[in-house]
């Protein structure tokens, strides 16, 4: 459940149109995921990170927020 939340966080940062992709090219995009690297969540991220930077032109880096259950990746992206 802590997955589909965040990415409910995430995910409507992102464009609806190509046209407003333009604004992010050569941007940098943080993709806040909150459990260890080489886990089911991160593999997802990973294999997003491509598509994304195609998409939007913007620089992509997953970054994983461990701790407190998903709370501290929580305050990183609301902070």
């Amino acid at each position: 459940m802590r997955a589909v939340a965040l990415a409910a966080v995430l995910f409507p940062a992102v464009p609806a149109q190509a046209g407003d992709c333009a604004m992010l090219e050569g941007a940098t995009i943080r993709f806040i995921v909150h459990t260890n690297q080489g886990g089911g969540y991160d593999t997802i991220a990973r294999a997003l990170e491509p598509f994304i930077e195609q998409a939007t032109g913007a620089e992509v880096i997953v970054d994983n927020v461990t701790g407190g259950g998903g709370r501290v990746a929580y305050k990183t992206v609301k902070a």
